[in-house]
């Protein structure tokens, strides 16, 4: 009979998408567990889902939260080129806090754009680490994303912060796939660095890293008087880092105020997904916490280095006052 949906009356279609609504929605049960009760497809389910809305049968209300300034969003848009902008309310918020509650709402925004084909690209650091663990897995067993390896690997004190833990854990919250980047972020002697991206295995996850419709990242900014993180630190003095006009990193690359890559050799020892096919992604999502981040969140706004930005109220803030735009 189900299998003959199309053929249904009105009245049976409309049976059918209310119990397998109220299964979904009032039941928890999920599309897999949905399917094989009714013994189909959770494509199907997806579909009988979505017509349940489209008929009326369900209708969603959705409570605008305080937790976000509308507002400056609303400015954002008016005034960068951004898809989507997401700005966290963080008055007297403690920063971990402030970290944890950017991370919900961008585990949120992340379940309202992807699709079963998704696949996503993956950088490093708490921002990312923080989304990742906010997703949640039970809600999500039906989408099959593949998660993917943007650049070679940082080696950061902290592993569960770098790429490869960030896409495993990734792929387990969406019971998707995950493809590695075997191969260490800059390699310094450039014949090594061409005979290893010509090596089998790192060529295929470039490539397949090139079609990426999704990219989590952080924006590296200056803390202090130093641009440079213990990333970049191994390298100053080899890579003409001293004499740099950079404001940010971002992909492994360092920019300048006005979002451009750095003609800089270090920019040129990176192994992974090029630039072009970075920024030809759909979705270049960049999360952003602390002022310190300013001039670099600034630079990857004009740039166009990311399209979607989360951040919160005083980044948000700090950025209209440097730049002079009216926000009161």
């Amino acid at each position: 009979m189900l299998n003959d949906y199309d053929k249904m009356n009105e009245e049976e279609k409309k049976e059918l998408l209310s119990k397998v609504a109220h299964m979904y929605y009032n039941e928890n049960k999920t599309q897999s567990e949905i399917a094989e009760y009714f013994s189909t497809t959770r494509f199907k389910v997806s579909k009988w889902i979505q017509d349940a809305r489209n008929k009326g049968i369900v209708e969603i209300t959705i409570h605008t939260s305080n937790n976000r300034n509308t507002k400056l969003e609303n400015i954002f848009k008016e005034n960068f080129a951004l898809n989507n902008v997401i700005v966290l309310n963080n008055q007297f918020i403690p920063y971990e806090d402030t970290l944890r509650q950017l991370g919900k709402l961008g585990a949120e925004y992340l379940n309202r754009i992807i699709t079963p084909d998704s696949i996503i690209g993956v950088l490093w650091g708490k921002t990312v680490y923080n989304i990742i663990n906010q997703i949640s897995i039970n809600d999500n067993q039906f989408v099959e994303i593949t998660a993917v390896q943007i650049v070679g690997n940082v080696a950061k004190d902290n592993p569960i912060l770098d790429s490869p833990e960030l896409i495993k854990n990734l792929a387990a919250a969406y019971n998707g796939k995950y493809k590695f980047l075997l191969a260490p972020l800059y390699i310094q002697d450039d014949y090594i660095r061409k005979g290893i991206i010509e090596e089998p295995v790192i060529k295929d996850a470039i490539e397949y890293g090139k079609k990426a419709n999704i990219i989590l990242t952080g924006i590296g900014g200056q803390t202090g008087t130093s641009l440079y993180s213990n990333i970049w630190e191994k390298y100053r003095g080899n890579c003409d880092l001293e004499n740099t006009d950079a404001v940010g990193s971002i992909y492994g690359r360092l920019f300048d105020k006005s979002g451009n890559i750095c003609d800089i050799s270090a920019n040129k020892k990176v192994v992974g997904v090029n630039m072009e096919s970075i920024l030809n992604t759909k979705y270049r999502i960049g999360i952003v916490v602390g002022k310190h981040k300013t001039d670099a969140t600034i630079g990857a706004l004009k740039g166009n280095l990311i399209n979607v930005l989360i951040t919160d109220r005083d980044v948000a803030i700090s950025i209209l006052k440097k730049l002079k735009i009216n926000f009161e």
